[in-house]
């Protein structure tokens, strides 16, 4: 049970971690196209 909440606390962290750098890149994209 244990091991089976621990992989799941993984499987969030990751899908947080994977969301908050898509929107990063994006925001800096999006930044250094509207400085050009």
């Amino acid at each position: 049970m244990l091991a089976f909440s621990i992989l799941i606390g993984l499987f969030i962290f990751r899908a947080l971690v994977h969301f908050c750098f898509q929107r990063t890149c994006a925001w800096l994209l999006h930044s250094l196209l509207s400085d050009l």
